[in-house]
């Protein structure tokens, strides 16, 4: 699946509620630095929701 994913690192506070709420583990935080696998992303739009910064936007 084609997967756009707008991530702005800058506003992200590394609080770990986009990986938790991941049905599909497609996000891991390693050093308060947030990696998403886009192999495994099903736009679901969990981790978007979640932010508390807003930092993750998923394109349709």
């Amino acid at each position: 699946m084609n997967v756009k994913i707008n991530f702005k690192s800058y506003i992200c506070v590394g609080c770990d509620s986009c990986v938790l709420m991941c049905p599909v583990s497609a996000i891991s935080l390693v050093n308060f630095k947030v990696f998403f696998d886009y192999s495994k992303c099903i736009k679901c739009k969990f981790c978007e929701f979640v932010c508390p910064m807003g930092a993750i936007e998923i394109e349709d």
